[in-house]
This record gives C-alpha cells, structure tokens and sequence, in this order.
C-alpha cells in the first residue's frame, strides 16, 4: 500500500470537517464532541477551532502527496 493513501485521507477528513464547519449537518454539529467544545469555547469558538483543524489536515495531506512531508517517518 502506498503511503500516498494517508494523504489523501487527510485531505478527506479536513474536507469533511471543513464541510461540516460550514454546512452545519445536524449529526455533525450535535454530536457529544460538538456539544461540549461549544459549551467550553462558544459557537464562534468552536467553529474557529474546526476551521483551523481541518485546514491544517487538508494542508499536510497536501504537502504528504506531493512529497514535501513524510507522514511515516
């Protein structure tokens, strides 16, 4: 198996959470994890947090398939 596979699962997890962030699908945005990060950091917070978490993964998936990171090393 290719290593190249983990990039792109990070870049699909970082759409998804983006996708989610942004769409705001009920079984996203009301899940326990949801839930309690806006209860300890507020709406703004929370989609702050989320924005920047599945940016960075979109970005390292990014950089893993075009060979500027390593994701196994």
């Amino acid at each position: 198996m290719s290593f190249e596979v983990y990039g792109y699962l990070f870049i699909a997890v970082g759409l998804f959470i983006l996708w989610g962030v942004l769409a705001k699908p009920t079984f996203f945005w009301s899940s326990r994890i949801a839930e309690r990060t806006r209860k300890l950091l507020g709406e703004a917070g929370t989609m702050i947090l989320y924005l920047i978490l599945g940016a960075a993964l979109v970005v390292v998936g990014i950089f893993s398939v075009v060979g500027v990171i390593n994701l196994m090393n």
